[in-house]
């Protein structure tokens, strides 16, 4: 198990992080069970798992996993596939999978504009405002496990 988190919060300035991250096995598919506990509406959204690893400085290294989307309350499944083979800021297969990384989170997003569905802490990767309204808050359930 990667992380098992109850009660994570995303909202308009609060990113859904996992609270303690544990890497045992990277050589498998990465599985995401989500419950969504609470949504602020029914309209569809898009999330992705999310890593940085500090050691070449604060939020350098980062990857993140294929999206997924939900729109209502209720619990999924996800097959993020393999980590390797996931989207790295220096390229795929390059994230240091040998370290555990600094910060984990489920990063929600507007399905349209790929924009993070908040208004500050995210840089020019936030949405404006009237984005916003009506998508948050969203209140999950995650567990990230690899396996074979």
């Amino acid at each position: 198990m990667v992380f098992n988190d109850t009660g994570l919060v995303h909202d308009a300035g609060t990113y859904a992080q996992a609270s303690s991250i544990t890497l045992h096995n990277v050589n498998g598919r990465a599985k995401l069970h989500l419950k969504v506990v609470s949504k602020a509406s029914g309209k569809r959204v898009k999330g992705q798992v999310c890593f940085w690893n500090h050691s070449n400085g604060r939020f350098k290294l980062e990857t993140c996993s294929p999206a997924f989307e939900f729109s209502t309350t209720g619990t999924y499944d996800f097959d993020l596939g393999r980590p390797t083979s996931w989207w790295s800021i220096t390229g795929p297969g390059t994230f240091p999978w040998n370290k555990t990384p600094d910060v984990g989170r489920i990063m929600i997003k507007d399905p349209n504009t790929g924009e993070l569905l908040m208004t500050s802490r995210c840089g020019s990767h936030c949405s404006s405002s009237s984005a916003v309204n009506g998508h948050v808050p969203i209140v999950m359930d995650a567990k990230l496990t690899f396996s074979p």
